[in-house]
């Protein structure tokens, strides 16, 4: 385990591993501030609650985001206070692991959430439009 705690040398600095997650977190800011700005794209299809999306994006972005930073310092070989080591990455797989297991097991009961709340609502009608531009409910 002490490959976590050593500083990355110039060779295993820029290892394919390292790459891919610099890549992964750049999607997943990237894919985060696209579903967050809107909540009815393929993944959910107005499935889950708009609040629900906005918070698990958030959540994805801000963790990618981070990944994004401590890939960047790695890749740049600077290591400031220690924030390029190995550990700071693993440790940031780790807590999108752990938002990922929230996200799903919070899934199910928003779904079931926005179910209950389309039947509850009653069916909306558009609104009638006079031919002198007043609108009549």
């Amino acid at each position: 385990m002490d490959w976590l705690t050593t500083r990355p040398t110039p060779d295993t600095a820029n290892h394919w591993l390292a790459l891919l997650s610099l890549a992964l977190f750049a999607l997943g800011v990237i894919a985060a501030g696209v579903i967050s700005s809107r909540p009815n794209l393929p993944p959910f299809n107005g499935r889950q609650t708009h609040k629900f999306v906005s918070r698990a994006s958030s959540i994805i972005g801000w963790i990618s985001g981070i990944g994004l930073f401590f890939g960047i310092i790695r890749l740049l070989q600077i290591d400031p206070a220690t924030l390029g080591r190995p550990i700071w990455i693993v440790l940031t797989w780790i807590a999108m692991a752990a938002a990922a297991a929230w996200i799903y097991m919070k899934a199910g009961p928003d779904r079931e959430l926005r179910k209950a709340n389309e039947r509850r609502l009653p069916a909306r009608k558009p609104a009638k439009v006079a031919p002198n531009g007043t609108i009549r409910r």
